[in-house]
């Protein structure tokens, strides 16, 4: 459809995006929650990882592909942007397809083909052996929607996400190809394709802390988490001052671009880990931590991250560093309200206790 929209057709890009936006909205929230439903804290760190990897390849791709595109299509009658939609389309469509068929469900309600009983059952026992909710499938009353507002879940982790996901804008704009491009001067060679050696190493970096952080016990979110934004406060105040050596402004793009990836997963598998007894608030709590972050995301930027301000962003890395400030003290928080929660099914000699 955005190959139909002539250039300045805003209107007409408004409600496609809106709808491209409506569709998906549902995807990720929706991910997180199945990767929770099937994987123990010893396992979590991995998987979620895996699913945001699987997003940073793409942009591992999309710049080289992107130059390709340009290079390729320079004479196309149809403009080489447009091309980049074609082969989003050619991508996408048949993954879209294939999830249709290989979506599992949960382990109480899947209907997958390729699950046996044995399987199914294997997977229910191992829910069980953690203490996570086994029947899934409930229906929703005022009564039960109250309860996810009586724990303090509701409330921290949604902040934490919030901080996670508008502060990983510093180099999402883009800010480090615009640096690039418009105070290096460099060609679109270069600015295309020098961003896939910061998405190469956000993946290694990632699946190696996942590995880590399981092979620890699964219980250690917080230390990563909070490195994440002790990273981005370090490298968007660097880069609000902006007039700083050649060299820490490169490492300044590597130190708040590679560990985007990584604060994703590690924010979700403790959200996960956290709710395992409570299947429906889990869903709910996972739904509104994304919600209300792409809530802000759809506007901030809009105030903070200026066009007009390109390449040095002032006000955008102030706030970045300011906002990762927050996260890092919410964090402080949601490990204060775990290690308390630990400790009282601890006491009580709940199983469910050896998740938190």
């Amino acid at each position: 459809m955005m190959i139909t929209v002539k250039g300045d057709n805003i209107q007409g890009l408004y409600a496609i995006r809106f709808f491209v936006g409506l569709t998906e909205s549902g995807y990720f929230p929706g991910l997180e929650y199945l990767v929770g439903s099937w994987y123990s804290p010893t396992e979590l760190s991995k998987r979620s990882s895996y699913f945001a990897v699987a997003g940073v390849s793409a942009s591992l791709i999309s710049g080289p592909l992107q130059q390709a595109v340009l290079k390729r299509f320079s004479t196309s009658s149809i403009p080489a942007f447009k091309w980049m939609f074609i082969f989003d389309c050619i991508i996408s469509f048949p993954i879209g397809i294939y999830t249709m068929f290989v979506d599992p469900n949960t382990p109480s309600t899947t209907d997958a083909w390729y699950f046996s009983k044995t399987d199914k059952l294997v997977a229910l026992e191992r829910r069980r052996r953690i203490g996570a909710q086994l029947n899934t499938r409930q229906k929703y009353t005022w009564a039960k929607i109250k309860t996810f507002f009586n724990t303090w879940h509701i409330y921290v982790f949604p902040i934490v996400f919030l901080c996670y996901n508008n502060t990983g804008s510093a180099i999402g704009q883009p800010t480090f190809t615009q640096w690039m491009k418009v105070s290096l001067g460099l060609s679109s060679y270069y600015y295309n394709n020098y961003p896939a050696i910061l998405y190469g190493a956000s993946i290694f970096v990632t699946l190696t802390i996942a590995y880590v952080h399981d092979l620890l016990g699964g219980k250690l979110n917080y230390v990563f988490v909070s490195a994440y934004f002790v990273c981005l406060i370090f490298g968007c105040a660097c880069l609000s001052v902006w007039d700083i050596p050649r060299g820490l402004h490169w490492a300044c793009y590597f130190i708040v671009g590679i560990p985007t990836s990584w604060g994703q997963p590690q924010i979700f598998s403790w959200v996960n880990r956290s709710l395992f007894q409570d299947d429906m608030k889990r869903n709910f709590v996972v739904v509104v931590t994304n919600t209300l972050a792409y809530v802000t995301n759809a506007w901030v930027p809009i105030l903070v991250w200026d066009t007009r301000d390109a390449p040095e962003y002032h006000i955008g890395f102030t706030y970045t560093a300011c906002l990762a400030g927050v996260g890092l003290l919410a964090t402080g928080v949601a490990l204060f309200f775990t290690k308390r929660d630990a400790k009282r099914y601890s006491e009580e000699n709940d199983s469910y206790a050896q998740n938190l």
